[in-house]
């Protein structure tokens, strides 16, 4: 059996990237054994090819000699494990190549080692010019400026007069920003686990970092990184207070253009989030804070990975463009952003969208076009899909559908055993509600009474909100 890591790394390249690997391993600088260039190309080929058959160590030994030499087990796992030290480094340069302000913080280290004294200055005007004028600002970013700082420290702390330039308030501002964005960093996602009950980590010298940004924040006006953590952080211990929330947003939107994408992504994440706290504490303001920020997400191309919206945001912006009555807006979303979904899955979730906007629009009749005769390969559609069909019989007072709908669905959470008891006892709970509604007389107060009462008590189920409009409906 080959190396699996080696094998595993490789299957996960591009053409691009697999030529670009080769290039590398084929320079003498890294590699002056020609026998694992050709190993590579043999391990490529097999890929390329999609063959299923597992290559075995043998088989490479054969393809690398032919008959020359007699199989060496050990020779051939010393050439597999070079192959995949060579391929790791190969991987190391590529994100070293993409940390130019660490580079040029090597490079000083480098000149000066050479003694190469005007090198050393021309390599940090360079240095500070390109770190002032990168367009983004990241924790990492900023460790690198306090390196090529601290690097021509070391390089000049021999010679007094270059030595007295050093601007040690300068190095000491980019070490603390980067400090204090780690470590808020590794608290505001503490305090999110949290609130789920799954974290009880401890983390130390917090207190003096929030007691000096509480008086200096202003200081930081050039680390717009720090200032989004210090607004999360107090948004998340004081949550109460809104205002944090709203202060956040204006940061974000101000200096989202300053971040990496997934910073970006990450650092507007912890503003939803508050956002959901809110809704599911029943401040349903904040459902229309939860639409406007992804709709900023999705215009700025930040709610998509790699090209591709997930399945999850899509039916999120459905889902709460729908709650809030912008039906025109989630119609052309439906359409327009179809074409960005997993090719896999994208046909079934554009017809399950679909179908909830015209469930919505009150057309009962196109739903039922949409969903009565579709099975999703995927289960997560069929339980949702078969729900809407549930909602849609009922609104339409179309009683044996709906009974008939009832038992065929209670005797598909039955077969499908690998849908988790937790999930199939939500769904079961849903039907029988659905079934207790149709049991109600109009205008009972009772009975009405009853069935919220023993909702309220229900803990696992879906579309609670729904079931609960119905009931009120029956007041009337």
């Amino acid at each position: 059996m080959l190396n699996s890591k080696l094998y595993a790394i490789l299957q996960n390249f591009e053409t691009t990237e697999q030529k670009r690997c080769r290039k590398f391993i084929s320079s003498p600088y890294f590699n002056s054994h020609e026998l694992l260039v050709k190993l590579y190309d043999l391990l490529i080929k097999h890929i390329r090819s999609g063959r299923q058959k597992e290559l075995n160590r043998e088989e490479l030994w054969t393809a690398l000699y032919g008959n020359a030499r007699p199989f060496d087990d050990t020779l051939m796992r010393k050439y597999l494990s070079n192959l995949h030290k060579l391929v790791e480094r190969y991987l190391k340069e590529q994100i070293y190549e993409k940390a130019s302000l660490l580079q040029e913080a090597h490079l000083i280290e480098a000149l000066a080692e050479h003694k190469l004294n005007k090198a050393v200055q021309m390599t940090l005007r360079r240095a500070r010019k390109n770190g002032k004028n990168g367009k983004e600002e990241s924790p990492q970013k900023d460790l690198f400026r306090y390196l090529i700082h601290k690097s021509y420290y070391h390089a000049v702390e021999h010679i007094p007069k270059e030595a007295a330039k050093v601007d040690f308030g300068q190095m000491s501002s980019y070490l603390d920003a980067f400090y204090i964005e780690e470590k808020l960093n590794i608290y505001c996602a503490i305090l999110s686990r949290k609130y789920l009950g799954t974290d009880e980590s401890q983390i130390y010298l917090l207190e003096g970092i929030t007691r000096h940004l509480q008086e200096h924040i202003n200081q930081y006006e050039a680390f717009p990184i720090v200032q989004i953590y210090y607004q999360i952080y107090l948004a998340l211990t004081e949550s109460e207070n809104t205002q944090h929330y709203y202060h956040l947003k204006n940061l974000l939107e101000k200096n989202h253009a300053k971040l990496p994408q997934n910073k970006a992504f990450e650092l507007y994440g912890y503003a939803i989030n508050y956002c959901v706290r809110k809704i599911n504490q029943g401040d349903s303001s904040f459902l229309r804070e939860y639409f406007e920020l992804h709709k900023v997400l999705l215009d700025k191309g930040l709610l998509f990975a790699d090209g591709v919206l997930p399945l999850a945001q899509y039916r999120n912006l459905v889902l709460v463009g729908l709650r809030l009555g912008e039906l025109e807006w989630t119609e052309d979303f439906i359409h327009h952003y179809k074409k960005y979904l997993p090719v896999n899955s994208r046909e079934n979730a554009f017809s399950f969208n679909l179908a909830l906007l015209y469930f919505y629009k009150k057309e009962y009749e196109q739903v039922i076009k949409l969903l009565r005769y579709v099975e999703y390969e995927d289960i997560t559609f069929n339980l949702n899909a078969k729900v809407l069909l549930l909602q849609t019989y009922y609104e339409m007072d179309e009683i044996d559908p709906l009974e008939s709908l009832m038992d065929s669905f209670r005797a598909y959470l039955q077969r499908h055993k690998e849908i988790a008891p937790r999930r199939r006892q939500t769904f079961r709970n849903f039907i029988r509600f659905v079934k207790k509604l149709t049991r109600i007389i109009p205008r009972n107060k009772e009975q009405i009474e009853a069935f919220k009462n023993e909702l309220a008590q229900t803990k696992q189920i879906v579309n609670r909100p729904w079931l609960l409009e119905k009931a009120e409906e029956l007041r009337r």
